[in-house]
């Protein structure tokens, strides 16, 4: 069977145009969907080593060198991936420690699409 030109070109932009609409249709489900979760890390107060400034924190907070506490923070479904829900909330953890701690463990995450 023979086709025409005109009938194959035509064939080839209706598959074209289909393709195009099905990877923009599948775009907008993604762009959707949104991720939040949890993050904890154990950090622990550091020696001031006369630093005034660390020390009369520490004494503030009632803080010893070598106490250790644990951060816990969460982000609610706001974040459009899960990096960005990652870097929220490396974010949030950064926020909570203070001047005198330091990690002693490595930050664990709970991160989830929100749908």
């Amino acid at each position: 069977m023979k086709t025409n030109f005109k009938t194959s070109f035509l064939t080839f932009l209706a598959v074209a145009f289909s393709a195009i609409l099905f990877s923009f249709s599948n775009y907008e489900k993604n762009a959707d969907k949104k991720y939040g979760g949890i993050a904890s890390v154990t950090v622990q107060a550091i020696d001031p080593q006369g630093n005034t400034t660390l020390l009369n924190a520490m004494n503030f907070d009632k803080v010893k060198p070598g106490d250790k506490r644990v951060i816990e923070v969460a982000v609610n479904c706001s974040e459009s991936s899960y990096s960005d829900a990652q870097k929220a909330l490396q974010y949030e953890v950064s926020t909570k420690t203070k001047a005198y701690e330091k990690s002693v463990s490595s930050i664990r995450y709970d991160i989830s699409s929100c749908d």
